[in-house]
C-alpha cells in the first residue's frame, strides 16, 4: 500500500512500466495489479480516512509513499485471537479486516483481510 498525491497518475505509470492493469476501487484506492501482486494507491486523505491520522502521521509528503502491505488471511476472528494472546492492540478494524499501527509494526502499516476464498486445503 502507498500514499500518493495522484494515484490514478501513479497507477498509469505502473501500468505502463511493468505491463499491468489498473483497478479503481470504490472505496477510494486505484489498484496496479499484476499477476497476485496488487499494489493499493490512495491519497493521504483517503488513508486517513480508512486508517486514522495516527496510521499516516510520519509518513513523508513525496509524490508517493509507503505505508505498508496487506495480508490475507482465512479468519479475522482467528487472527484476532492469536493477536490477543500475542499482546498486539489492533489499531483499526472494517468488516473483514483489522490493522496494527506502523507504531507496532516496524514503521509498517499492516493490515489483515480476510479471504473468503480461502479453503481447508489451501491453508
Amino acid at each position: 500500500m502507498a500514499a500518493s498525491r495522484n494515484p490514478l497518475a501513479t497507477a498509469e505509470y505502473f501500468e505502463h512500466v511493468w505491463c499491468a492493469s489498473v483497478q479503481a476501487g470504490a472505496d477510494g484506492i486505484v489498484r496496479v495489479v499484476l499477476g497476485d501482486v496488487h499494489l493499493g494507491l490512495m491519497s493521504r486523505p483517503t488513508a486517513a480516512a480508512r486508517y486514522g491520522k495516527a496510521c499516516i502521521d510520519g509518513i513523508p509528503d513525496d509524490d508517493v509513499a509507503y505505508l505498508g502491505f496487506r495480508i490475507q488471511v482465512a479468519s479475522i476472528r482467528t487472527l484476532r485471537e492469536c493477536l490477543d494472546d500475542a499482546g498486539f492492540p489492533v489499531a483499526g478494524s472494517t468488516a473483514g479486516a483489522v490493522w496494527l499501527a506502523p507504531s507496532q509494526a516496524h514503521g509498517c502499516l499492516v493490515e489483515f483481510q480476510e479471504d473468503t476464498g480461502f479453503s481447508e486445503g489451501a491453508r
